[in-house]
């Protein structure tokens, strides 16, 4: 087997463990795998997927403003950003993409 259809068997794996529900104990002492292994094609397979890091969006649709109100990203403890609303879509995706990268 080739590392290609190595890889498309692994990434058809982690789908079905993702909508098992299990645990990933569970599930690879079902599918008599090592929780390592499936561990490992997890972290592989959601760093090497395009939308794995934009899945984390959520689109809220649109708001009526009628005073002035502002977005607030908070990490633990700290204010991480705030911007006044509304604000483009594309300032609010950035300002959330370097929040996530801190």
């Amino acid at each position: 087997m080739d590392q290609v259809d190595r890889e498309e068997r692994w990434r058809e794996v982690c789908r079905e463990f993702r909508q098992s529900g299990m645990s990933r104990n569970a599930f690879s002492e079902k599918r008599g795998i090592a929780r390592s292994t499936l561990g490992y094609w997890l972290k592989r397979l959601s760093e090497t997927t395009p939308t794995s890091r934009t899945s984390g969006f959520i689109a809220l649709g649109t708001m009526e403003l009628s005073k002035p109100t502002v977005l607030r990203i908070h990490l633990g403890d700290e204010v991480v950003a705030e911007l006044d609303l509304p604000a483009d879509e594309t300032v609010i995706r950035d300002v959330l993409r370097a929040a996530a990268a801190l």
